[in-house]
């Protein structure tokens, strides 16, 4: 890595002497006064703010668009940037990379090892969402003159329960959307005459709290919209009925093994895997941990994750449409 001491001089800087600058100050709340404004000429990032206040209940932690620019005080953000960063205790440090290992183990001594080190009371991490939506909200959101319409179908909720562990969590989570977007995907084309590319998101949160948001997102023609929500619900209502095929397994571990052939080459995997260790014990990675993946891509295991995921009597509906009203459901 080059300048690598460059790199640890900075993470040094950040801690013993940060610097502030009204100038600097400015161009940053330019930044985002401008940043704030997208939000009403893009049709698509106004209805993603749209779907967050309502998802989120007007919370300002989720969602950019609500952020108060005329009330930006760089005196107390000085402030509070100091009173965190004026103590190294209860930071972790994670280093990977094609570097050195002694070169690091000096560079970590000289510029990380001497930062302040103050013992005292610890950092303590709040759950700070707020209740999913009860029910089977709709929000219609027009905007934009396109005849395109796009659709968001969210579901969220508290997780205490995970198959094997922690860490093994969101790997299935993704398993599990890469199904339910294979059987969406042939079930749209089929039962509609044309196709629709749709896309499944699902992740599990283990900190502070266990919990677990998804989203199903597609775009369409606005006369088809309404139609393809009903029936995107309708086919996961019965998606559990219909057997999951060896073929299906089969692709499912074949897209496994090469995404994690992928990822086995880069640094943020590595980043992941030191993080997973340090908070949930060693157990909770290792090279093996492939052929442990791979024995649960099962029906069983797929099911059972659907089951817990999917709740059909409990998601939100988005739908995006041009400015002129369109029908409702």
């Amino acid at each position: 890595m080059r300048d690598i001491e460059t790199f640890f001089q900075k993470v040094n800087l950040y801690f013993t002497a940060p610097y502030f600058r009204e100038l600097i100050w400015e161009q940053i709340r330019s930044s985002v006064a401008t940043e704030i404004e997208m939000f009403e000429r893009y049709p698509q990032m106004a209805f993603q703010a749209e779907m967050n206040k309502f998802i989120y209940s007007n919370s300002i932690r989720f969602n950019q668009s609500l952020f108060p620019v005329e009330r930006m005080n760089s005196t107390e953000a000085e402030r509070q940037y100091r009173n965190f960063f004026n103590n190294a205790d209860d930071f972790v440090f994670f280093i990977v990379g094609d570097v050195n290992i002694d070169e690091v183990k000096e560079l970590s001594t000289r510029y990380i090892a001497s930062l302040p080190n103050i013992k005292g009371e610890k950092t303590v991490s709040h759950n700070f969402y707020p209740p999913f939506p009860q029910g089977k909200p709709i929000i219609r959101f027009n905007k934009g003159i396109e005849e395109q319409s796009a659709v968001h179908i969210y579901f969220a909720g508290d997780n205490n329960t995970v198959e094997v562990d922690p860490a093994f969590e969101q790997v299935l989570v993704n398993i599990m959307a890469n199904l339910i977007e294979i059987r969406l995907r042939e079930s749209i084309r089929e039962k509609m005459g044309a196709s629709y590319g749709i896309d499944v998101y699902f992740r599990q949160e283990n900190y502070p709290t266990r919990r677990f948001n998804g989203r199903i997102v597609f775009g369409c023609e606005p006369a088809k919209a309404e139609e393809l929500a009903r029936l995107v619900i309708h086919e996961l209502e019965n998606i559990n009925a219909v057997s999951i095929s060896e073929l299906e397994l089969t692709k499912l571990r074949e897209g496994f093994i090469r995404n994690r052939e992928t990822a086995l080459r880069t640094n943020v995997f590595w980043k992941n895997a030191l993080e997973m260790n340090y908070l949930y014990g060693e157990s909770s990675f290792a090279l093996t941990d492939s052929e442990k993946i791979i024995s649960l891509i099962n029906a069983e295991t797929l099911t059972r994750l659907i089951s817990r995921y999917i709740n059909t009597n409990n998601y939100v509906t988005g739908i995006l449409f041009p400015s002129r009203p369109t029908s409702g459901f």
